[in-house]
């Protein structure tokens, strides 16, 4: 073979290698371009081959971002709305309250839940009460509710001297009867109790009466009383 054609051969092997060369090296260039990395594969493990990687492939970071702006999203507004209801719950039973507030203000002190027995008799000594106010009513020009509500000590100890000069009682412990039933209805016309040292002024006045210390002997049942005997 001649040797110039021995060169033309050559020169058009080398073209022809070269544009296979230069081919390859573009394929592998949009290969890369084309695929994610091998890190990415990795996230994407598991899916169905029968679906292309062209057809299944989309931005990770840009799909991430989406998602976590929509979770953000719809906790932002939940926790929104919780609060809401929440706010509104705690709205309605603060208004329950406060209305049972004002209406047991309205009522007052709760009264003694005193027997129809010990009602009779602390009533019966506010009648004894407004007698006694009677006598001194144009001098004081108060009412006995009035008298009553003063809660005057000295006034308490004059009736108590007054109850023993018109009555028949001669035991000490009658007296202080009739004192605690009169503090009684202080106490119902006033809704509270009268003041510790005015109770406890009159109390330790009542000795001063000069009454029978002695307490009350009880009531015996016939058969008691010859138990006694025997």
């Amino acid at each position: 073979m001649p040797f110039s054609t021995k060169r033309i051969i050559r020169k058009e092997l080398a073209t022809s290698t070269g544009i296979k060369n230069a081919a390859l090296m573009r394929n592998r260039y949009l290969l890369r371009r084309s695929n994610p990395s091998s890190a990415a594969d990795s996230c994407w493990e598991g899916q169905s081959d029968t679906n292309s990687f062209s057809d299944t492939y989309s931005d990770p970071d840009t799909e991430a971002d989406t998602d976590i702006n929509i979770e953000l999203s719809t906790g932002e507004d939940a926790g929104f709305t919780s609060e809401q209801e929440l706010d509104a719950d705690l709205d309605s039973e603060a208004e329950e309250i406060l209305k049972d507030i004002a209406q047991l203000r309205a009522e007052g002190p709760a009264k003694p839940n005193h027997t129809p027995h010990t009602i009779k008799l602390w009533k019966r000594e506010g009648d004894f009460w407004e007698r006694y106010c009677s006598k001194i009513m144009k001098k004081t020009k108060r009412s006995p509710e009035e008298q009553l509500r003063a809660c005057d000590p000295e006034a308490f100890k004059a009736y108590l001297r007054w109850r023993k000069k018109n009555s028949r009682v001669k035991k000490e412990s009658s007296m202080r009867s009739y004192w605690k039933r009169l503090s009684m209805c202080y106490m119902d016309l006033t809704r509270h109790t009268m003041d510790a040292d005015v109770l406890t002024d009159v109390c330790n006045w009542i000795p001063s009466l000069m009454l029978d210390k002695s307490e009350k002997e009880k009531h015996q049942t016939p058969q008691q009383s010859i138990d006694r005997h025997d």
